[in-house]
Order: C-alpha cells, then sequence, then structure tokens
C-alpha cells in the first residue's frame, strides 16, 4: 500500500483519532487549598476551532475517553495574584483506573513575584493508558497556597484541557 493510500485510510478513519480541546468558560477566585474543576467545561468552539474525530465527554469535571489507546494530556491555566498572600499556585492531572481511586499523574507550580496583579500561567502534561473507556478517566485539579484567580472565556482558550490520542493501547 502506498503512502498515500495509508494516509487516505487513516484520515477516512475518524473513529481511530481524538483531538479535543475542552476549556473553562468563565473566571473564578479560588480559596486557598486544592480542588478539582467541576463545572463550566465546554468544547472548544470559537473562530473555526473543532474536534478531530471522537470527543470526550465530561461530566462534573470527570473526563471520559471515547475509545481505548494512549492520551495525551495537558492542562493549562493562566493565574491572576489577586493579593500578595499567594506566592504559588499550580495545576495537576489525576486519574483513575478503577473509576473510584484518582492517583495524581503530572503537576507543575509557578512561583508569584511577590506583588498583587500579576499575571503567570502553568502548564502539566501526562500519557494516559487507556485499557478501558468506563473505568479510566481523568480529572483536573488546582493546588494553591491562598486565594488566587483563575482566568476563563468562552470565546478563547484561556485555562484549558488538551486530549490528543497516540495511538492504540
Amino acid at each position: 500500500m502506498s503512502q498515500t493510500q495509508v494516509a487516505r485510510l487513516f484520515i477516512a478513519d475518524k473513529t481511530s483519532i481524538t483531538g479535543n480541546i475542552w476549556r473553562q468558560t468563565t473566571s473564578a477566585t479560588l480559596a486557598s487549598g486544592s480542588g478539582d474543576l467541576t463545572s463550566n467545561w465546554e468544547t472548544a468552539d470559537s473562530y473555526g476551532v473543532g474536534a478531530a474525530g471522537e470527543s470526550m465527554t465530561e461530566s462534573s469535571g470527570i473526563f471520559t475517553f471515547p475509545s481505548t489507546g494512549f492520551f495525551l494530556i495537558r492542562f493549562g491555566v493562566m493565574f491572576n495574584r489577586t493579593s500578595t498572600s499567594c506566592d504559588w499556585a499550580g495545576t495537576r492531572i489525576y486519574a483513575t483506573q478503577d473509576n473510584s481511586s484518582y492517583n495524581q499523574l503530572a503537576g507543575s507550580y509557578m512561583w508569584f513575584e511577590n506583588t498583587g496583579g500579576i499575571y503567570g500561567s502553568t502548564s502539566t502534561e501526562a500519557i494516559f493508558d487507556v485499557t478501558n473507556t468506563t473505568t479510566h478517566k481523568v480529572k483536573m485539579n488546582i493546588n494553591r497556597q491562598a486565594e488566587i484567580g483563575m482566568q476563563g472565556s468562552g470565546s478563547y482558550n484561556v485555562t484549558q484541557a488538551t486530549f490528543i490520542k497516540l495511538g492504540d493501547t
């Protein structure tokens, strides 16, 4: 089979690919501590943005995979320091393989300059082997020292999660 035939076959079989971005639609002020993002998720759909192949689904901040395979997961957040009391904030991806117990897959933190009103962003990523779409799920978490602002928008991606299927498991 020629390379062109293989490329056509792959593109025609859209069930074998997933390329999907979800974003937070609203900004929020988050109290100190750690918390999952359980609401205000939507698929990115502005200005020609779309999804390739099958799409992830989301319910109360829990993301379900459309098929088995190896998935690249990226989670990025834009923060704004609402006061000088928050020196750090971070993004974390949690996953379950039994639809119950979640473990941290990845994390990334940033430090803020000692001044209020500062903006910054951080992101983290992981590759997750999804062998069962019923039991293998992920959620996004933000950890912070003190109160922090999280930026969101329904028009463009500011705080977002990206899911790309890399191949079969």
